[in-house]
């Protein structure tokens, strides 16, 4: 089962290839969660807490700023894959303005205890 947190055009693109291939899948958006195009996809939609609950392979296609507004004690211990870029018009990221740390290495702060 494959959770996806967001529901942009990233995460109904993932989505749709995993359904298609035969997975359980549910998207999440803190928007609006009964978006029009992710029921076509034929995946399950909830909160980011269902999502985190439901999968056991977590996708957090989200901008990276974004990211540390989610709860992170429901994605403890879960196996998280990492599609994440930072959008500098979103807000700074200190870590990776100074060009210290790629992404995969800010994650593990923002949401202690998952496996990314």
């Amino acid at each position: 089962m494959t959770g996806i947190i967001g529901a942009g055009r990233m995460a109904q693109a993932v989505g749709s290839i995993a359904v298609k291939a035969g997975h359980q899948v549910m998207l999440s958006n803190s928007r609006r969660p009964k978006r029009s195009g992710v029921s076509a996809i034929g995946c399950e939609v909830g909160t980011v807490d269902d999502v985190a609950a439901f999968g056991e392979m977590l996708i957090a296609p989200i901008h990276l700023q974004l990211l540390s507004a989610n709860p992170a004690t429901p994605l403890k211990k879960k196996a998280a894959l990492n599609p994440q870029n930072s959008f500098p018009h979103l807000g700074p990221v200190p870590e990776l303005d100074s060009v210290e740390f790629a992404t995969a290495k800010v994650l593990p702060r923002l949401l202690p205890g998952s496996k990314w």
